[in-house]
């Protein structure tokens, strides 16, 4: 097979370049080139193999998220999972229920190893509409613990979980005894760089605070979300912002732009990040003057992240220690999509914008054929499959307001009881509107 591959690369070469030189070396592919090729070989066989089968179903609309998003305001159709979602429970009994947003890296810089073992960076986050659903209810008067559920049997339940660490912390800093019972319905896949745990931590830091009557500011819970995680804090910003620090330390910014986001995450493969941070050659990175972080912010704000360089230098060490990484970007790369880049220390990739014209319509049946998690071409790599989630971004409106709140239809006296969000509409078989694009 990997002669037929040669071959054929060769073939593909301009004439004038397979001529004999007898004083030139013979050519020889890279073996990115080969890998490349084949993936574009099985991607085509599996695309023919679906049209022959593939039956035709009538389409179906999927009702749009309410956004409540800084200055771009957009209705997503979504997210849409193209895997199987984890069942979500009735919330309607709790006091407050809240979106628990999660986020990517439109870039990330390391600049320098610090002193105490962590890593100073610069990166630019924005929270994207990809959410855990989280419900708080407040326990009886002399409870000494929290209750933590959650819909994912693989997440744990005991102080090692953020959303606990998130209450302690609360409560150590604003003198309160309340414990509640949280259920957690987990949408938001883990190990993925996508901040989930992160975005969980500050959504009950944001909850205990509500339900206290609110003693603490913005600024507080900033100060205290840093306490907890690196990316934590982030999620109290606008949704999007520049980080530096160790994440924690946000300078605001501009809305981005509002964009179609695809969240491609193989399942059953993760890395930690200290093991990424310990593959990390600093001395091997791009200090080009176009990619430092402050130009790349600027950037940005003007022309939005379709427009602007992207870059992650935490790609190379997590290709190194998971080679099949690279190839999926490679693929996703095959479908024109205008940017595809991991996310923080990964194993998750976003392609920003649309498929090109040309391969549009292949995605839409290769993600609606049960998504990318039996896909010929990955399914070597990642033999317990790949998830698909189409999202966008989202911002808060105000302080008092958390992601994907509607003020306009939140009372001063229905704030601490109000109704919950509905779930977030996904299809399981047959995601319809992976074609589309966003709504004004």
């Amino acid at each position: 097979m990997a002669f037929c591959f040669l071959n054929a690369l060769s073939r593909s070469r301009p004439r004038s370049l397979r001529r004999q030189d007898p004083g030139r070396a013979p050519w020889t592919p890279r073996r990115e080139d080969v890998v490349a090729y084949a993936l574009r070989r099985r991607r085509s066989a599996y695309l023919e193999d679906c049209s022959e089968h593939r039956s035709v179903s009538s389409e179906k609309s999927v009702q749009a998220h309410p956004e409540a998003g800084g200055h771009h305001r957009e209705a997503f159709n979504g997210p849409v999972w193209s895997g199987e979602p984890h069942p979500a429970t009735n919330l309607a009994d709790f006091d407050v229920v809240l979106y628990s947003p999660s986020k990517i890296n439109v870039f990330l810089r390391v600049i320098r190893r610090r002193p105490d073992g962590f890593h100073e960076l610069a990166t630019v986050m924005q929270a994207i509409s990809l959410v855990d659903r989280i419900g708080f209810q407040e326990l009886p008067a002399g409870a000494s613990a929290d209750v933590l559920e959650c819909n994912n049997a693989k997440v744990p339940l005991d102080k090692t979980n953020l959303i606990i660490r998130a209450l302690d912390t609360f409560r150590t800093h604003s003198g309160s005894r309340k414990h509640y019972r949280v259920h957690l319905d987990k949408q938001i896949p883990t190990e993925a760089g996508l901040g989930g745990g992160s975005g969980n931590a500050a959504t009950a830091l944001f909850a205990a605070n509500r339900l206290c009557g609110e003693p603490a500011s913005n600024a507080d819970l900033i100060r205290w979300a840093s306490e907890i995680g690196s990316d934590t804090a982030f999620f109290f910003s606008s949704g999007s912002a520049f980080c530096t620090g160790r994440g924690e330390q946000l300078h605001p910014i501009r809305p981005l732009a509002p964009t179609t986001v695809y969240i491609v995450k193989p399942r059953g493969v993760g890395l930690s990040t200290a093991s990424v941070y310990r593959a990390l050659s600093l001395h091997q990175l791009n200090r080009e003057d176009h990619l430092d972080p402050h130009v790349l912010c600027e950037q940005m704000e003007r022309i939005g992240p379709l427009c602007a360089p992207l870059v992650n230098d935490l790609e190379g060490p997590a290709f190194a220690l998971m080679p099949p990484l690279r190839h999926l970007k490679t693929f996703l790369e095959s479908f024109g999509f205008q940017r595809v880049l991991m996310s923080g220390s990964g194993t998750s990739f976003f392609a920003l914008g649309c498929p090109d014209s040309v391969h549009s319509e292949s995605f839409r049946n290769l993600v609606s054929n049960m998504g990318l998690q039996h896909a010929g071409p990955l399914q070597h790599l990642f033999p317990e499959g790949v998830d698909v989630f189409k999202c966008g971004f989202i911002h808060r409106d105000a302080e008092h307001f958390w992601y994907m709140e509607n003020p306009a239809s939140t009372k001063d006296d229905s704030r601490f009881t109000g109704q919950p969000p509905p779930s977030p509409p996904h299809t399981a078989s047959r995601p319809d509107c992976l074609g589309d694009s966003p709504s004004t």
